[in-house]
């Protein structure tokens, strides 16, 4: 679930000051320019992000090098004004956005595709010097991305072609989690039961230029967030869901552990947590009687670009690190302490992804995406903070 928002100087200020993890940078043969000051790098950043730019136009026709071009012009006018005003500049919408699809673009927070069950670490996106800590990363929790990888599916409408319009991820023996505002997009509440509309399955494969070989149908709803969410960020509702799945459940992936502590999302001393996202892009949401055909909500000239620049990676499971940027609690209106945002490249959602530690193990939950604000902030709940209302449900693991 997504909202649209100009991203103003300051966000883009830190997103440039903030690459990656700071921890055990000195001493791991990374290149310099790793740790060094993205400000004093700029230029190189712009190029960078225009080649990664040209890349993805050359896989469509709908976007053109002129306007990659017009994208790095006003980056670079962006850039300008940050230098010389910092936070206080005054960012036209197309520099604002100019320079955070060069920030997306530039390696600083990659995203790549999960294919054969794991990420490639020879894809380009990890090749550069603003990638070099989530490659060591990656590659020293390998085996922990896979796990995770192999437990999150895409909630998809068998009916109408395999639609996808969310992600949900195995919690315990035969029972997945997802958001609130998912289920009520193909569910409805009556007599306080809710009944599907549709079929509606989990694809646990669901990767890129895949087929569909581990699908589970969804069933009974066992636990739901009480208030609805209608389609609206409200952070004092539980947007959560968790429903539980039939088929062949001796193939059914294994659960994922869940953080037991709040302490492993906190913002200390200007200290973010680094963490990664295995989800699905999300895809415009259902309308009544006309699911999976609902437009695109475009928020601005450069949004429609991105998307078509992006287009591919809508529907298969990927794989996305960045850093918490909010612990529970330290969010303003987070009034319940259950909410984390993080900086991770969600291209407009994930809605019911799991965000995972990416400093200690590699693979335990600390959170469950709910949405955000495209190229602005991104909303999650800190599962260590539900303890209370899922300790009912049997069969959780926490750690």
């Amino acid at each position: 679930m997504a909202t649209y928002g100009v991203p103003s100087a300051g966000r883009l200020l830190k997103r440039l000051t903030t690459l990656a993890p700071d921890s055990a940078l000195e001493g791991l043969g990374l290149p310099e320019a790793a740790a060094a000051a993205p400000m004093a790098d700029a230029q190189s950043r712009l190029e960078v992000g225009r080649r990664r730019l040209l890349h993805l136009a050359a896989g469509t026709s709908d976007v053109d090098e002129a306007t990659v071009d017009r994208i790095i012009q006003d980056a670079e006018e962006a850039l300008r004004k940050l230098d010389d005003d910092g936070e206080n500049a005054v960012l036209t919408k197309g520099e604002a956005f100019g320079l955070e699809a060069v920030i997306e673009s530039d390696g600083s927070r990659p995203v790549l595709f999960l294919q054969d069950g794991s990420i490639n670490l020879d894809a380009p996106e990890l090749q550069g010097s603003l990638s070099a800590r989530w490659k060591y990363d990656a590659a020293r929790f390998l085996g922990g991305i896979k796990k995770v990888a192999a437990s999150v599916g895409a909630v998809q409408l068998p009916a109408f072609g395999n639609k996808r319009f969310g992600t949900a991820f195995v919690i315990a023996p035969g029972l997945v989690v997802t958001n609130r505002h998912v289920l009520e997009e193909a569910a409805q509440l009556v007599n306080g039961v809710w009944q599907w509309r549709y079929a509606v399955e989990v694809d646990f494969s669901g990767e890129y230029q895949r087929p569909s070989e581990s699908c589970f149908p969804l069933g009974e709803v066992v636990f739901v967030g009480p208030d609805p969410i209608n389609r609206r960020i409200n952070f004092s509702n539980l947007d959560l869901a968790v429903i539980r799945v039939s088929g062949d459940l001796a193939n059914l992936p294994a659960p994922l552990s869940f953080e037991g502590t709040v302490d492993r999302v906190a913002v200390r001393d200007d200290r973010q947590p680094p963490i990664y996202v295995v989800g699905f892009p999300a895809q415009p949401l259902l309308e009544p009687g006309k699911a999976g055909n609902a437009a695109p909500r475009a928020g601005h000239e450069y949004e429609e670009i991105l998307e078509k620049l992006y287009k591919n990676r809508f529907g298969s499971k990927r794989w996305a690190p960045g850093l918490v940027e909010a612990g529970a609690g330290q969010l303003a209106g987070d009034t319940r302490k259950w909410i984390m945002s993080h900086d991770a490249s969600t291209l407009g959602g994930n809605s019911g992804s799991c965000v995972v530690d990416f400093g200690e193990t590699g693979e335990r939950v600390v959170g469950v995406h709910f949405g955000g604000r495209p190229r602005v902030e991104n909303y999650a709940h800190v599962v260590a903070a539900l303890r209370e209302s899922l300790d009912a449900i049997e069969g959780i693991s926490w750690a």
